[in-house]
């Protein structure tokens, strides 16, 4: 495959790849706030979002340091060729963040983004405009203070490959965000990726931090999830606390149509928050989810049994639960698991720690880490 890299009039970049007959190019604008911009951090946005795959890239109009060209060569398994390499090496590792490290957000005004944001010191917010589709997101955040990046590569084209594979990786929605990281040697991404995002942030086996974890990223790069030792409800609970009711009903908006299953998962954890009966009111989504098709919606299903109770959510929310739930105890589901945040230096991880706490959410005891094993052991012997 062949990568070509070039530069627009005006503040711009594009990226095109060639594959055979296949082809696919992608267009990125940048904010004014961005005046240097490292070969480096091309290169990376190049290669975290790939349209297809090949063992061997060459990659044409840039010069890369050599470090990154071997960091991101060995994450991908790919070898990279390019025309020539520059001789600087500004790619090194972070080991704590200080009062005055930056933070950046990517930001999309969603629910677990705005909780992030309300959670981390020196947090700058950072969004990409799709277009598309995705216009209802960039409605809401444009108002926000936030640095937002145009990016048509969620587009569909005409060519042979007509929408950009989404399922290769999550990395793309965040890899422009690198090129804010000016003529640093590191800089501080952070995600508003929640607990039932994936198994691994289920499982209580998170070890102290050494180096900040790049996370697929690359050399240069320190990835922090700060609401990670959060659920949905959670991250519900600290929106519905920190904004009206105005700004919650323009974040739904922007999230998810009107009809749609999120939005009424939405409506059900918001319920959960309330502590009253109003999730007896709320009118059942036409189609319920099934048990085991998600983790993350499993995940929501588990706790809304413990919540609501298991004849409520076969009525209106989820099918195919076994009747064995009722042995479980979710009630870690609404705390904060501080063993995720291993992944952040001690004295910023309690920063974020304390800013949870402002919201009446508790920490994991002992009792609740096992809690969470069994619901471990219960649900992956019954999925």
């Amino acid at each position: 495959m062949k990568i070509f890299i070039s530069k627009g009039r005006t503040n711009f970049f594009s990226f095109s790849y060639i594959n055979g007959r296949e082809f696919f190019t992608h267009k990125l604008t940048l904010p004014e706030k961005i005046t240097f911009v490292s070969d480096d951090e091309l290169l990376r946005i190049a290669l975290l979002a790939l349209p297809m795959e090949d063992k061997f890239i060459e990659v044409i109009g840039i010069e890369p340091s050599q470090i990154i060209v071997n960091s991101l060569s060995a994450i991908l398994n790919i070898e990279i060729l390019c025309e020539n390499y520059s001789h600087h090496d500004n790619q090194s590792d972070l080991y704590s963040i200080s009062d005055d490290t930056p933070i950046y957000l990517g930001f999309s005004g969603g629910f677990d983004s705005l909780a992030a944001k309300n959670i981390l010191p020196n947090c700058i917010c950072v969004s990409l405009r799709f277009g598309g589709y995705f216009e209802r997101e960039s409605k809401f955040f444009a108002n926000l203070d936030t640095i937002i990046f145009e990016w048509d590569i969620r587009t569909e084209r005409l060519n042979l490959i007509k929408r950009f594979n989404e399922s290769r990786h999550w990395r793309f929605m965040l890899a422009p965000l690198s090129l804010l990281k000016g003529n640093a040697d590191n800089i501080v991404i952070a995600t508003g990726t929640i607990m039932e995002a994936a198994p691994y942030w289920m499982h209580n086996r998170h070890s102290e931090l050494k180096a900040y974890n790049h996370f697929g990223f690359g050399k240069g790069v320190s990835l922090i999830n700060p609401v990670c030792g959060l659920t949905e409800y959670g991250t519900t609970k600290i929106v519905m606390r920190q904004y009206n009711d105005d700004f919650i009903q323009n974040s739904l908006k922007s999230l998810s149509h009107e009809n749609s299953f999120k939005r009424y998962r939405k409506q059900c954890l918001m319920a959960a928050v309330r502590e009253n009966d109003t999730f007896n009111k709320i009118i059942s989504y036409p189609k319920k989810t099934e048990f085991g098709s998600s983790f993350g919606e499993d995940m929501i299903s588990l706790y809304f049994c413990w919540k609501f109770g298991l004849d409520w959510v076969e009525h209106n929310y989820a099918e195919g639960i076994p009747n064995s739930v009722k042995n479980l105890d979710l009630s870690f589901f609404e705390k904060v698991n501080v063993n995720n945040l291993m992944h952040i230096d001690p004295i910023y991880r309690k920063k974020i720690i304390d800013n949870i706490k402002k919201f009446d959410i508790q920490e994991y005891d002992e009792h609740d880490y096992e809690k969470l094993n069994i619901l471990n052991n219960w649900y992956f012997d019954n999925k």
